[in-house]
């Protein structure tokens, strides 16, 4: 039988291990070699542990609970007047050229009760739309004036809106369809 003896010393100083191996064979030198790394891989491990305080929530606002009395919500809604939309009388574009007869989009409308402006939105055939607000009850927008009425705008569609003094809006007006000189319902 071969004498297959290992010694192994291990000295701990400042952390650190040492080993001293000897041995006959090289084949129980690699055995040695793998048991040491386990060994100091092992002995160098730490656990940490991490404690997190508690929160201090005395800064956190209590929220009140908060009740709704329904009859009085029915009651206000009913004091509430809305405001109506307007009709659309008239949607035309004229072309024209002479300065007394120039090329225009011409919208009118009725008046209403309680409205202190109107928003007219014109939307073109490309979708691309427009805005304006007025406190008369017609709209004369000048191709030579107004960028968006680059032309013709035959086809083209108008709603229009009531504004009254406190910011409230009426829904919007039935849509109608620009024609060329004429009136289009």
């Amino acid at each position: 039988m071969v004498n297959r003896k290992i010694a192994i010393k291990v000295t701990e100083a400042a952390g650190t291990a040492a080993a001293v191996i000897s041995t006959k064979r090289m084949k129980t030198k690699k055995i040695a070699g793998m048991l040491l790394a386990g060994v100091m891989i092992m002995g160098t491990g730490t656990q940490v542990f991490a404690v997190t305080p508690r929160m201090d929530t005395s800064w956190v606002p209590k929220i009140p609970k908060i009740t709704i009395d329904q009859s009085i919500l029915t009651e206000s809604l009913s004091e509430i007047e809305l405001v109506q939309a307007p009709e659309i009388t008239q949607a035309v574009y004229y072309h024209g050229s002479s300065f007394f007869n120039r090329a225009r989009l011409q919208v009118r409308w009725n008046e209403v009760e309680g409205a202190d402006s109107y928003e007219i939105k014109v939307t073109k055939k490309d979708g691309t739309s427009k805005t304006y607000t007025k406190t008369s009850t017609s709209l004369f927008a000048y191709k030579d004036h107004d960028d968006f009425i680059d032309g013709c705008v035959n086809g083209a569609t108008v709603q229009i809106r009531s504004v009254t003094g406190d910011g409230s809006y009426s829904g919007w007006s039935d849509e109608e369809t620009v024609g060329c000189n004429s009136v289009v319902h």
